[in-house]
């Protein structure tokens, strides 16, 4: 485990320009017990479905306010939080899109109706592609 600091971050989205995934310990960057949330995503009713939405997704941070932000909110709950970084370039794929949906903030949406396992497949591509540049320990 690479413990980092808070420049690690900031070389990140400054001098890089990357999008930032802060994840619980140990958790998969990308899905949830190897799922999808529902507060992540639109499911359709019968929950076979993801619908096209812009507003909900998968969240990113994209400057230095907004990710303090986010690990204080995850150390009400942990000690410990992974960092991933990604090129927004390396997020562009059939049926999902980056939006920048408010200042320091992007969500990856879906922008047309699939089946679960498919947004499933997806995910874990990205995943793939997605940097884990350490674990940052935080305070309570």
């Amino acid at each position: 485990m690479e413990l980092i600091q808070v420049d690690n971050v900031r070389e990140q989205i400054t001098k890089l320009q990357k999008l930032i995934r802060v994840v619980d310990p140990h958790s998969h960057s990308t899905l949830t017990d190897g799922t999808v949330r529902e507060i992540d995503f639109k499911f359709s009713p019968d929950m076979e479905y993801i619908e096209a939405s812009n507003e909900v997704g998968l969240s990113f941070a994209t400057n230095m306010k907004k990710f303090k932000k986010i690990i204080k909110s995850k150390s009400r709950f942990h000690t410990e939080c992974d960092i991933y970084a990604i090129d927004e370039s390396l997020l562009s794929m059939d049926g999902l899109k980056i939006i920048h949906d408010r200042p320091g903030h992007a969500s990856l949406t879906v922008t047309k109706k699939m089946p679960i396992p498919d947004l499933i497949n997806k995910l874990k591509v990205i995943a793939a592609r997605m940097d884990k540049i350490g674990t940052m320990r935080i305070a309570p």
